[in-house]
């Protein structure tokens, strides 16, 4: 069961609940990678530094 609500409360599949917030994701990406916003705030975001981020954490992987 996926979107019902039993006793006041809703109800997910995780799975299918997952599935839609990726879909959605991917559907947002299409129309708006390539333009300016999308490409400055992108440049700015989240990024793996393989050997850490000094001087907070070294020699460990980090994501940022």
């Amino acid at each position: 069961m996926h979107l019902n609500v039993f006793n006041d409360a809703l109800n997910l599949d995780v799975s299918t609940f997952c599935d839609d917030i990726l879909n959605g994701v991917e559907a947002w990406l299409a129309t708006v990678e390539g333009t300016q916003p999308y490409e400055n705030n992108n440049a700015k975001s989240l990024r793996r530094h393989p050997a850490g981020l000094a001087p907070y954490i070294e020699g460990l992987p980090v994501i940022s």
